[in-house]
């Protein structure tokens, strides 16, 4: 698969400091839920002069609204396909794998190699195919499988929230395994199994927690109790 390069790109490489989502998820959008159903109101009463009526166009109004928010996030969603992150070092591919692997996996992330060597990781029905380019970046190509493609109902608002996500936890600990002040070997994971076994991370947000909390310390979303 080829992927753009982000000299094509006038998008600014992100530098993450933590790997929360690369984004608010579309929330600055929902201004437009207020503004089409005020219009909405307006119009319902200067057509009927009721109030019953003035709300019922203002529902249709938030519909309308929902619809504008739907087509912008999936021009942003696009978008973040040839958004570039900074790269300080390239590592290899097999050692970029075997470092992502012990702080992806307790996300329930799945990290496969493609035909080529590169990362290929799987989170919540989705696909990333992460890629070097040739500028000191990289890009994180989010996909659905073929199947998902055809028969998903999920709205582009809830593929943008959980697209952002994932691409704020990946991005930030590949850049960590790629930064010049980390020192890898092949044979050297990033962090070793009796680090992680102290620590956990929120499927939602990316935060690193304590083993023992319960809920989120970043973003309060409830840990699913292993056995």
């Amino acid at each position: 698969m080829q992927f753009p390069n982000s000299k094509n790109s006038k998008k600014e490489p992100l530098k993450l400091n933590s790997p929360e989502p690369i984004t608010d998820g579309g929330r600055s959008y929902n201004i437009i839920y207020y503004v089409a159903a005020a219009i909405g109101a307006i119009l319902g009463l200067r057509g009927s002069g009721d109030i019953g009526g003035s709300i019922i166009i203002a529902f249709f109004g938030i519909i309308i609204g929902f619809a504008i928010k739907e087509c912008i996030l999936d021009l942003k969603l696009r978008q973040l396909r040839k958004q570039p992150f900074a790269l300080e070092k390239k590592v290899p591919y097999d050692v970029l794998i075997q470092n992502l692997i012990p702080v992806l996996t307790p996300l329930n992330m799945t990290i496969e190699k493609d035909r080529g060597g590169q990362p290929v990781i799987t989170y919540k029905t989705m696909i990333y195919d992460v890629a070097y380019q040739d500028d000191n970046t990289f890009t994180i190509w989010w996909r659905k499988s073929p199947l998902r493609a055809f028969l998903s109902l999920k709205s582009k608002i809830a593929y943008y929230r959980q697209v952002v996500v994932a691409m704020g936890i990946i991005g930030y600990h590949i850049q960590q395994i790629c930064s010049d002040k980390t020192n890898l070997s092949s044979a050297t994971p990033l962090e070793n199994s009796s680090q992680n076994s102290e620590f956990k991370y929120c499927t939602e947000c990316g935060t690193k927690c304590p083993k023992e909390t319960k809920f989120c310390t970043n973003c309060g979303h409830p840990f699913e109790e292993t056995r």
